[in-house]
């Protein structure tokens, strides 16, 4: 940041050609004295906290429970699980959507370039409900069981993991899958779309679509240096030359 010592310099650089100079100093160079200063408060504005908001809808052919979204992303560099949803005040469920279609978002306090995810949940007390990319989801659709997609991971290991909230499970199942997931890259231009599946029979449960991923705050604010009080000091003394000059001259 800059010091209060350096802008005070220049507030006071002002006050001495003001008084000193009188009307001499011409309105086109008091401008420029202006423009000079003002750009300091340019090139010093904070950066922007990074954040990345996925936006978009999901539609459910039945209630679930139990749902988080997980994520992976930036090569791997950055994961995550969140608990969507509220708690149903009748059963006493976590994370519950009920059927329907409803907006959602959902906001990661990290810039996201790029990645894989799904939501998961639960639409029965044995039935996992995930989220896939649509081109899976178009080839099991009512023909594939549990076992034929995720060959090597128990549905009942996931039902596990979703109402004990284990994370870590959660994760190892989308890396271990990730291909099946929905792929997406922020700052898109069009929607991105999945289909949900109920298992073990791959029921039509609905879909999943990202109508905007906005990325924020993944690279630098300024292509310029940030000003130190000795660049400061200098644009000063190089204005108060140029005044002086102006000033022997009439």
């Amino acid at each position: 940041m800059v010091s209060i010592s350096a802008l005070s310099y220049g507030a006071s650089l002002l006050t001495f050609i003001s008084f000193h100079g009188g009307n001499i100093l011409s309105k086109s160079f008091r401008a420029l004295i202006g423009l000079s200063f003002a750009s300091v408060g340019i090139l010093c504005a904070s950066p922007v906290s990074p954040q990345t908001t996925f936006a978009g809808s999901i539609s459910l052919t039945s209630s679930q429970y139990d749902d988080y979204f997980v994520y992976d992303a930036n090569g791997g560099t950055l994961t995550g699980t969140k608990g969507v949803g509220i708690t149903n005040p009748f059963t006493g469920q976590t994370h519950f959507i009920p059927s329907g279609t409803f907006p959602i978002s959902e906001s990661v306090p990290e810039f996201i370039s790029n990645g894989v995810a799904t939501a998961v949940g639960l639409y029965s007390s044995t039935g996992v409900s995930v989220a896939l990319n649509e081109s899976l989801y178009n080839t099991a659709l009512g023909t594939e069981t549990w076992s034929q997609v995720f060959a090597g991971t128990s549905e009942a290991s996931i039902v596990t993991a979703l109402e004990a909230g284990d994370e870590a499970t959660l994760l190892s199942f989308l890396n271990k899958y990730s291909a099946d997931f929905i792929s997406f890259s922020s700052n898109n231009a069009a929607p991105i779309s999945g289909g949900i599946l109920h298992f073990s029979n791959a029921a039509a449960g609905g879909s999943l679509t990202f109508t905007n991923i906005d990325a924020v705050g993944g690279g630098p604010v300024s292509a310029s240096p940030e000003p130190s009080s000795e660049w400061l000091l200098g644009a000063g003394l190089s204005l108060a030359g140029l005044a002086t000059r102006k000033l022997r001259k009439q």
